[in-house]
């Protein structure tokens, strides 16, 4: 196993990236990846504003004010948010102001709501009872963010709060790169579309929906759902009309005798490895098509599972621009029984936490798709160790948990 991994990874040395970048909607730039770095075409704010209720003054008009002693000014008028007002300040004057409406010009300061009372009926002089220093409670041009400067970085996963800030700087359209396209060809006689009803002795395809959203998790665009039958001619075809950046083939892997892909890409494109040492998974493979780089997946869907995420995940996520990791957190706990393994191969091994400790499932075949639906997370048995032992402290991965 450790040869295919160090494969991938000069693999990926020599194939970092794909080239292509677009422009998507703002509604749809969450979670993508930044292509180009942003530049503040403007300042924010790009005028003054208060930042508090209350009353727009020159800040030498409050000189020694006090709630006992305050200073009496003479109401102009109001600055509401997106409006602002033609009125100016002038000594021995104020004009009320909300929080984010623009400052008057001939004003300094915001005294708050708080401090102020009105002084009669008609409230045209109101008391303001504290002293402030000029610049109080308002927000300078460029006070958030300076015009041209670097705000966002090349490469960076856009976050929500990203996506606000690139709407107050006016921008509909976001630069990003493009998602590769992973096509996905699902063989089997047997299989049925997926969502389908049982009929008679064939079922639905669950390994197409499953590696469709495993695909989207990694930040790729999964092409549609291509069910295939076991045939040579019918797999060579669809091979042939894919449009996509990478290729995931599902089933026809082993050594049956309607097990024919590695034979396919041995004979008509290039078979890197075929036979992984790791259960579930064993039969996988990895060649090339067409110059375009294909994974032969088990068609038992727990095997199909972990050899996606243990060698596949890798390269839509880089290929993305995510930084490549697992997308589980992990913590360590405490075998609650032994497990036994086989030196040389590396094992998943579902399992739920009962007590804090990790507590494996008794069904770990590769068919079984509840064993991960019903487990907490699993755990990795390296290919250099064949048993762990009650008690033993090892690394669980949560499935709750995802992190991508």
């Amino acid at each position: 196993m450790e040869v295919v991994q160090a494969w991938i990874e000069d693999f990926l040395k020599t194939h970092p990236t794909l080239s292509g970048d677009e422009a998507v909607k703002l509604s749809e730039a969450y979670g993508r990846i930044l292509a180009k770095d942003v530049i503040a075409p403007i300042s924010i704010p790009h005028f003054q504003r208060g930042m508090m209720d209350g009353f727009a003054v020159r800040a030498e008009d409050l000189q020694g004010a006090t709630e006992e002693k305050p200073v009496l000014l003479e109401r102009l008028g109001l600055s509401r948010p997106g409006q602002g007002t033609s009125l100016q300040v002038q000594p021995g004057t104020a004009i009320q102001i909300f929080t984010g409406a623009p400052l008057p010009d001939g004003a300094d300061t915001v005294i708050p709501i708080e401090h102020c009372k009105p002084h009669n009926d008609k409230q045209t002089y109101w008391e303001m009872g504290v002293e402030l220093p000029a610049g109080k409670h308002v927000a300078e041009p460029g006070e958030d963010l300076m015009e041209g400067s670097k705000i966002l970085a090349a490469g960076r996963r856009i976050r929500p709060a990203d996506v606000g800030l690139l709407s107050m700087l006016g921008m509909k359209r976001v630069p990003v790169r493009q998602k590769p396209k992973v096509s996905l060809l699902i063989t089997g006689n047997e299989l049925l579309p997926p969502g389908s009803q049982p009929e008679g002795f064939r079922f639905a395809d669950s390994n197409g929906p499953m590696l469709q959203s495993l695909v989207q998790r990694d930040g790729a665009y999964p092409l549609e759902i291509k069910n295939v039958i076991d045939h040579p001619e019918e797999v060579k075809e669809t091979l042939r009309q894919t449009e996509a950046d990478l290729i995931l083939v599902s089933g026809g892997t082993s050594a049956g005798g309607e097990d024919y892909l590695p034979q396919i890409l041995k004979e008509d494109g290039e078979l890197i490895f075929h036979g992984i040492a790791t259960k579930p998974g064993g039969p996988a493979g990895i060649g090339f098509w067409e110059g375009k780089l294909v994974f032969l997946l088990p068609g038992n869907p727990v095997a199909c599972y972990w050899i996606y995420e243990l060698f596949v995940s890798q390269i839509p996520q880089r290929w993305g621009g995510k930084a490549t990791k697992i997308a589980y957190s992990k913590s360590m706990r405490r075998l609650n029984q032994s497990i036994l393994s086989k030196e040389g191969r590396t094992d998943f091994v579902r399992g739920t936490l009962v007590n804090g400790g990790i507590t494996p499932l008794q069904i770990q075949g590769g068919s079984r798709l509840t064993s991960i639906v019903s487990a907490d997370g699993f755990l990795i048995i390296p290919s250099e160790v064949d048993q762990l032992n009650a008690g033993d402290t090892t690394e669980f991965y949560h499935f709750e948990n995802d992190l991508l």
